[in-house]
C-alpha cells in the first residue's frame, strides 16, 4: 500500500507507534499541553517545521542570529488539534523546570534545537 501520493515528496521522518502511552510520553518529553481528550486508537502526533518569510509571528522573541533571515518554528498537533508547548531554550533543564518559558503554539526552531541539546546531556 502506497500511503504517499506520487506527486508529493515523502515526509523526512515518520515514527509509528501502536500505543497511546507512547504518544503521551512524547507529549511529556516536548512539554506539550495536555490534549482535550486521551489519544484514541489511530491517533497521530504531528511536528511541523514551518517557515515564516514575512514576519507574521512578530510577537515571538528574535535572536541576533535570526535578524534579516527567514524564521523557522515547530508546531505540534494531535489528531489535527494544535497544542501549546513550553519546550526549548537554555532555561530547560533535565528536571523539567523551565520557569522562564511561556506556553506557545509556535516554538522557535533555535529554541527547539537548544532544548534538544540540553536533554542530551
Amino acid at each position: 500500500v502506497d500511503i504517499f501520493p506520487s506527486s508529493a515528496p515523502p515526509p523526512l521522518l515518520h515514527i509509528f507507534s501502536g500505543h497511546d502511552a507512547t504518544l503521551i510520553s512524547i507529549l511529556c518529553f516536548f512539554r506539550i499541553e495536555r490534549p482535550s481528550v486521551w489519544p484514541e486508537y489511530g491517533s497521530y502526533l504531528k511536528m511541523e517545521l514551518l517557515r515564516d518569510d514575512v514576519g507574521v509571528l512578530k510577537d515571538t522573541p528574535r535572536s541576533s542570529l535570526e535578524a534579516g533571515k527567514a524564521r523557522y518554528y515547530i508546531l505540534f498537533s494531535l489528531n489535527g488539534e494544535p497544542l501549546r508547548s513550553t519546550f526549548g531554550g537554555i532555561k530547560d533543564t533535565k528536571d523539567g523546570s523551565n520557569s522562564n518559558r511561556s506556553s506557545r503554539f509556535f516554538v522557535p526552531w533555535l529554541n527547539f534545537v537548544e532544548g534538544l541539546a540540553v536533554m542530551e546531556r
